[in-house]
């Protein structure tokens, strides 16, 4: 995994938030799950979009209270074929009041760094949900890049949300702002994992490639007859 400057940005910018609140870390140990979960159908043609929500579960951390902070990458991934071309826009949950970025797009299939938080319990932090709503980002296919013909599917995850990797995805528990915080590798009952489930999305090649295809299919076919 890479260690990116944007996430070490967002840990300096949370300090200067809440790191004077923060009596303690890492002293939890469980999981957070986090479901990559489409609105409506995933399959695309060009031009269509679909937004995908980032749902947190932290029940698995014990003694939590609530999420704190969270900063990660938006990755996503696809099996054959070139790139696919789209773009990727955040969208953030208003219930984050602390260093909430949506991201920018890198490259075809990457939004970072998507990041957010709030106060401790004791000091106004009231989203208490769980599971939590992250945020969001919408996917919007535009085509296939020249030459390319066949049917694809990207697949969007998470990257970089350890601490290790200068990411963030912790939880409170304590209501004056000890956190267990995301890291692999912990042992020993210090800190949490994470388990992240992700999407995939279909995407339809453009008419035109299967058209073609279909031509000189019919063709072989009648010039065998």
């Amino acid at each position: 995994m890479r260690c990116r400057s944007g996430f070490a940005a967002y840990g300096l910018l949370w300090g200067v938030v809440a790191g004077a609140m923060l009596i303690g870390s890492t002293h939890a140990s469980g999981t957070v799950r986090v479901d990559l979960v489409p609105r409506g159908l995933a399959i695309l043609d060009i031009g269509d979009s679909v937004t995908i929500d980032i749902i947190a579960d932290w029940s698995g951390v014990p003694g939590g209270l609530s999420l704190a902070g969270f900063q990660f990458e938006i990755s996503g991934s696809h099996a054959v074929g070139l790139t696919p071309v789209g773009t990727l826009e955040g969208i953030a949950n208003p219930a984050w009041t602390a260093g909430v970025n949506v991201g920018a797009q890198v490259g075809p299939l990457s939004l970072e760094p998507f990041a957010g938080g709030q106060l401790p319990p004791g000091f106004g932090g009231a989203y208490s949900a769980n599971p939590a709503l992250l945020g969001s980002f919408t996917y919007t296919y535009l085509g296939r890049r020249a030459g390319d013909s066949v049917a694809d599917e990207v697949e969007f995850s998470l990257a970089n949300y350890y601490s290790n990797d200068g990411g963030a995805l912790s939880v409170y528990i304590s209501a004056s702002g000890t956190q267990s915080r995301a890291s692999y590798g912990i042992g020993g009952g210090v800190g949490h994992t994470v388990e992240v489930n992700p999407t995939t999305v279909s995407l339809i090649p453009q008419p035109s490639a299967w058209l073609a295809l279909a031509g000189a299919a019919l063709g072989t076919h009648r010039r065998r007859r």
